[in-house]
């Protein structure tokens, strides 16, 4: 029984220096509608054990310049609706050892120039029912030793 291969070969279609993808178009396993997944598979650069980046990355929508955030969009980690924290956990600026203060300066609600009352506030030492001397003692106006 001859096979495609053979008879493209005797066409003159296919020789030895024809690429895989060639002998995939002849055997039909590729068109000009394929995808570049599809390609890639018979090119031996995917197969079912691929990473979603792996595929990303030959689909073009990663490469090495890529951020960690799109990685992470890519595998399902991050969308548009994943909150500072989601991105900033990503990008390796948060983890499960981070401060209160250090979400809160994600969240954009604290930064360099926020006050003593400020951060107190995010560790949860003060809150809007808090006495002037509470504040005074953030501030440092105040200790256990005054009267």
């Amino acid at each position: 029984m001859i096979n495609k291969e053979d008879i493209a070969m005797i066409k003159g279609k296919l020789d030895e220096t024809s690429s895989k993808e060639d002998i995939a178009m002849i055997k039909g396993k590729l068109d000009e509608t394929s995808s570049k997944e599809d390609i890639a598979m018979i090119k031996g650069k995917l197969d079912e054990t691929s990473s979603k980046e792996d595929i990303a990355m030959i689909k073009g929508k990663l490469d090495e310049t890529s951020s960690k955030e799109d990685i992470a969009m890519i595998k399902g980690k991050l969308d548009e609706t994943s909150s500072k924290e989601d991105i900033a956990m990503i990008k390796g600026k948060l983890d499960e050892t981070s401060s209160k203060e250090d979400i809160a300066m994600i969240k954009g609600k604290l930064d360099e120039t926020s006050s003593k009352e400020d951060i107190a506030m995010i560790k949860g030492k003060l809150d809007e029912t808090s006495s002037k001397e509470d504040i005074a003692m953030i501030k440092g106006k105040l200790d256990e030793t005054s009267k």
